[in-house]
């Protein structure tokens, strides 16, 4: 019941001058991940990093989330390759996690 709300969210804030899409598009990746929707799971987070790295409106942990939700990603998917990829991305203090 979650996806269509937050893939909506998402879309609107893809549309605002300065929409945290990042944050709409990393939060709609972890939901299509919880339903094994795994492609658009990954192409929500491609997103959601590209905002990310191309803007500076968002805080120190949010492209540290996706990161996550990468790791997270890869390693529901059974893609432990691409798991570990992200994992060496995350701090140290986390990648013990």
């Amino acid at each position: 019941a979650a996806e269509p709300l937050a893939r909506d969210l998402a879309e609107r804030m893809k549309t605002m001058p300065h929409g945290d899409h990042g944050v709409s598009s990393s939060l709609l990746a972890a939901i299509l991940i919880d339903e094994k929707r795994y492609a658009e799971a990954e192409r929500e987070l491609d997103a959601a990093y590209a905002a990310f790295t191309q803007g500076s409106h968002h805080s120190e942990d949010e492209p540290t989330d996706v990161v996550r939700g990468y790791v997270d990603l890869y390693t529901a998917w059974h893609k432990p390759d691409l798991a570990q990829h992200w994992r060496e991305r995350l701090p140290a203090r986390l990648n013990a996690e």
